[in-house]
């Protein structure tokens, strides 16, 4: 053992060399018959320094993480196995804080395998712990268990899991639902027990809470049917908590918060699927969810426990059995302003986000990641009320937003854009847009009197709603005339000259939705005889110099396909100065990695120009990026090979239809690539572009083809 320990002390010096031989000894110890009690030893042992302790519990974390997963280094014995299931669960009660909670993910990570086929013993062992009045036996034993039990909240039906769940629920059921009844008791205590004592049984509530969550997803157990009400009592306690103690650090949740949060999501899932069982409840848990949603602040803290209360009225208000309490009179118009136009609102840390981090902003707001905020979630709820209740809604929602629009603050502007899409949009699609739309809104009417100004206006001001009024127009663009669309392109071009980085994301992402668009005959609305083909080529280039973090992200380089892919044979001759632009940023790719998304539309985009525009500049493209695609061959640059062969292809394919004598020099510079050429060849997964390349290759003169296969 103190050999071990010796040698753990050497991982932890501040000498490199010292520390790789360290930990080569380490793995040359860990094939030795007993090696993993010797670190639970050295882990329990209170008479070892504290890093000594937890660098034991972090090596045996690493064995088990490498030999209990899908690919072992060696094979541990199973006797040994046996031992090494003991000794972690022993020792994991053993131990308090870090060190407990290293030991906790090395015995997750053993049942993650071995549970219960060769751990059958595991759950039983730790229900006994349930019924102790220790924290420190209580804390690991749910923590285990919690780890244990989320597979029955996402994994499908079968056989094998439902017997799992039984043999589960016959270990737990009672003594969880005991300890609950226990725990709840101390709500009229709480003072007593003092603000670490609060955070202790907070945190305890929260881990009972979530077990039985897991326990109840796959189907109601009838020992939790039986046994409702003191599960909906104790909630409705809890919802209505307020601990004064929970001071949130840095806009984290507190342990009540996710207490509530726990509570929200379970409650939605038995009005959902067990609708009859939770009845006699649904009344007073509706009351307690409503109540929080008023009653909590606008603090970040909070958001992930709102948009879980919101949730919950978001899919009780569409079942006929709820229908009577929303409505009620006057609910309707509580909801909508008390809730819905409260969570739509921007707070500061929004606007923040929107001038630092615009690019987490467009995430949120265009692509879906916003499950989770407020916002999200209140326009769900609108949009789930609107489904049930649309023609009383719409007549509350209009005065609402009548209100909002005569007060001029762009806040309420940026709150109104909000209503009137949920409103409106029936089904929507990320590539599609809105699909079906409401008979009550007319989306045009609304463009007229508040999208165009916005669109149209000084391109400075009010950034946020010229976002707003952007994402609107993509969404309901099929709704939308062509006229009406080519204004909203028209001034994509003129926003494109805003100060602001993010706006012309913003307009980037429009025009690559936008310009997609067919009429009713399925024919593309635009063309280049259409839209300002070199004035928004010049202008999306540009914004690129202007922003440093350009390449962090596609929405730029994807415009610009999009625009490049309309070019005609008469705007192409304005061509060569984006060309030579965007040569440059093929370049700064080559010098420092870019989004990979980016970097793919890059040369995409090159690749287009490159079959646009060749014959027409007269032989500039291949001058400019041969020695690009010389540097990304002869440099090894791995992830860009593949692009570089493909502009090779494109630039062959030119030279074998094209009779202009001036593309011959093109094979002179090829021999340099052949070798990477050619292996590209041998391990491409498209043998007819392979074979498409050869018989190209095949109509030129024999001198080229003799040449360039005499460097391979």
């Amino acid at each position: 053992m103190e050999q071990i320990a010796a040698v753990l002390q050497q991982t932890l010096s501040p000498d490199a060399g010292t520390r790789k031989s360290a930990e080569q000894q380490l793995r040359q110890g860990e094939r030795t018959p007993g090696y993993c009690q010797i670190l639970l030893e050295l882990v329990c042992s209170e008479s070892m320094p504290a890093e000594i302790r937890m660098a034991a519990a972090i090596a045996l974390k690493n064995f088990v993480k490498v030999n209990w997963g899908p690919s072992p280094e060696f094979d541990v014995a199973p006797e040994e196995e046996d031992k090494i299931r003991k000794f972690v669960l022993e020792a994991m009660f053993a131990c308090k804080g870090n060190l407990q909670n290293q030991l906790s993910h090395a015995l997750h990570l053993i049942a993650k395998r071995d549970f219960p086929s060769k751990w059958p013993e595991l759950v039983p062992f730790l229900a006994v712990h349930l019924q102790s009045d220790d924290l420190d036996k209580l804390i690991p034993t749910l923590s285990a268990m919690e780890q244990l039990f989320k597979k029955f909240k996402y994994e499908s039906k079968s056989m094998d899991l439902w017997s799992e769940l039984k043999s589960c629920l016959l270990a737990v059921q009672a003594p969880l639902t005991n300890l609950f009844i226990k725990m709840v008791g101390f709500v009229s205590q709480q003072n007593q027990l003092g603000p670490d004592g609060v955070a202790q049984w907070l945190n305890l509530m929260c881990l009972i809470v979530k077990v039985y969550h897991s326990l109840c997803v796959q189907d109601i157990p009838e020992y939790f049917e039986d046994h409702l009400k003191p599960w909906m009592d104790g909630f409705l306690q809890l919802l209505a908590l307020d601990c004064s103690s929970q001071v949130s650090s840095a806009g984290e949740p507190t342990s009540l918060d996710q207490l509530k949060t726990e509570i929200c999501e379970v409650v939605t899932l038995y009005a959902q699927r067990y609708e009859e069982e939770i009845m006699p409840f649904m009344q007073d848990i509706m009351q307690a969810v409503w109540h929080l949603v008023e009653a909590t602040g606008n603090e970040t803290r909070y958001d992930t426990m709102v948009c879980a209360a919101l949730d919950f009225l978001a899919m009780i208000c569409q079942r006929t059995y709820y229908e009577s309490y929303f409505a009620a009179e006057g609910v309707l118009g509580l909801i909508a302003n008390s809730v819905c136009v409260k969570n739509m609102t921007l707070r500061q840390e929004d606007l923040e986000l929107f001038e630092d981090e615009p690019l987490d902003y467009m995430k949120r707001d265009l692509e879906g990641t916003d499950i989770g905020t407020r916002r999200r979630g209140a326009i769900d709820l609108v949009r789930a009320l609107c489904r049930r209740f649309e023609t009383q809604l719409f007549q509350i929602l209009v005065q609402i937003i009548g209100e909002l629009r005569n007060a001029g603050n762009w806040k309420k502007l940026d709150v109104v854009y909000c209503l009137v899409t949920a409103m409106a949009a029936k089904g929507e699609t990320a590539r599609a847009g809105a699909i079906t739309t409401s008979q009550l809104i007319n989306v045009t009417e609304f463009y007229t009197q508040q999208v165009r100004q916005h669109l149209t206006g000084p391109v400075n001001e009010n950034p946020i709603l010229k976002a707003d009024a952007l994402k609107f127009s993509v969404t309901f663009r099929n709704q939308f005339s062509p006229e009406v669309l080519i204004e909203v392109v028209r001034a994509c071009d003129q926003l494109l000259t805003a100060e602001l980085p993010v706006i012309h994301k913003y307009v980037a992402y429009a025009l690559d939705k936008i310009l997609i668009t067919k009429n009713e005959q399925g024919q593309l609305v635009f063309s280049a005889q259409i839209v300002p083909v070199a004035s928004l080529l010049s202008n999306l280039v540009t914004a690129f110099e202007k922003d440093p973090k350009s390449q962090n992200s596609p929405y730029l380089i994807k415009a610009i396909l999009r625009v490049i892919s309309i070019i005609d044979d008469e705007s192409a001759h304005h061509a060569g100065a984006i060309a030579s632009r965007l040569a440059v940023l093929v370049d700064a790719t080559t010098k420092n990695p870019a989004d990979p998304v980016h970097t793919h539309f890059l040369f995409e985009t090159m690749c287009v120009l490159i079959k646009k525009t060749t014959t027409i500049l007269q032989g500039s493209l291949d001058t400019q990026l041969f020695p690009l695609i010389e540097a990304i061959l002869t440099q090894d640059k791995e992830d860009l090979i593949p692009y570089a062969l493909q502009l090779i292809g494109n630039f062959t394919s030119l030279f074998i239809i094209s009779s202009n004598s001036n593309s011959l020099h093109i094979f002179a510079v090829l021999p340099v690539f052949v070798g990477d050429f050619f292996l590209f060849l041998c391990i491409s997964h498209s043998p007819s572009i392979n074979t498409a390349i050869f018989c190209n290759l095949e109509k030129k003169t024999q001198q080229n083809v003799a040449v360039f296969l005499l460097y391979n």
